[in-house]
């Protein structure tokens, strides 16, 4: 099974030089590798916009640039967000576990923590700019991401938390390729984390019956601590390696747009888009309260 190195958090290595193939910029956050970039959808008929900023915890097997790359391309295929009726730009982080690939840091310091650490100054930064009625804040948690994900589940400009095949806690959410042999000691419970999340959080995860990698007999656990849930059914032999596939990103980005496009902040920016429309049925009119109705609506 190879030497203790080898553990969960040990995603697909790369140079330096793929981080060329971020679909965004490259970021460095006190030391944290991040991809960031910024799908936008502006309609013709929207006069009001939404900003959503997402932070992506990637999953064992990928980085920072597959990851970044696939959640791109996710987005802006998704159907869902171009037929929302509200212009929507997006600022999203996929970050890069420090303690491992490119910035040859020590594995000492996971067991430091410094992940929990890392997802928490990278919060802070996504979201400082973020304006209530006008923002909404998501954090994504992918397989073993999930953990780091949920540890910032309490913050309270957290609106959505997304889980993608997470696990209830480890080691015993671990199937047989995932020993405790092979975990580094650490406990991580997401059960414990969940039990204290912000109360304005709404909480959605996605998990396979037919997950090989992490049980679906211990992951369930968490399914009582999460607002909503889609669970994919044997009979589809959906295993865990589907969801980190090209096809399991575009699901991805539809529950993506399920989230938004429940969330009150997202509604209520609808209906005062459409209040808007009825006010000002003619772009060209010269009636003057809609004209300063559109200066003060378009205006940073």
């Amino acid at each position: 099974m190879g030497s203790v190195t080898s553990t969960i958090f040990q995603p697909r290595p790369y140079n330096s030089a793929d981080l060329n193939k971020c679909p965004g910029e490259i970021k460095i956050i006190e030391n944290i590798t991040v991809c960031n970039f910024k799908p936008i959808y502006h309609l013709e008929s929207s006069k009001l916009t939404l900003t959503i900023n997402i932070l992506y915890c990637h999953g064992n097997g990928m980085n920072v640039i597959n990851s970044s790359r696939l959640l791109m391309e996710s987005i802006l295929e998704c159907a869902d967000f171009m037929n929302s009726g509200v212009n929507m730009n997006f600022n999203i982080y996929v970050w890069e576990y420090p303690t491992y690939t490119i910035s040859k840091q020590t594995r000492a310091d996971l067991e430091k923590k410094a992940l929990f650490r890392d997802v928490d100054i990278l919060w802070q930064d996504l979201t400082k700019d973020s304006i209530p009625g006008e923002t909404i804040n998501m954090c994504i948690g992918a397989s073993i991401g999930s953990v780091f994900a949920c540890s910032i589940s309490n913050r309270p400009n957290m609106d959505i938390l997304l889980l993608q095949c997470p696990i209830a806690k480890l080691p015993s959410s671990a199937g047989y390729i995932w020993t405790e042999k092979y975990i580094t000691g650490e406990v991580y419970n997401n059960l414990e984390e969940l039990e204290f999340k912000h109360p304005n959080v709404f909480s959605f995860a996605v998990m396979s019956e037919s997950d090989d990698v992490l049980q679906y007999e211990q992951c369930k656990y968490i399914l009582p601590y999460l607002d909503h849930s889609h669970v994919i059914g044997q009979t589809s032999v959906y295993k865990h390696s589907d969801f980190f596939k090209l096809k399991g990103f575009k699901a991805l980005g539809v529950y993506i747009a399920e989230c938004i496009l429940q969330h009150s902040t997202y509604k209520t920016i609808l209906e005062e888009n459409e209040s808007m429309k009825e006010e000002c049925p003619d772009d060209k009119q010269e009636d003057t309260d809609c004209k300063e109705n559109k200066v003060h609506t378009e205006s940073p």
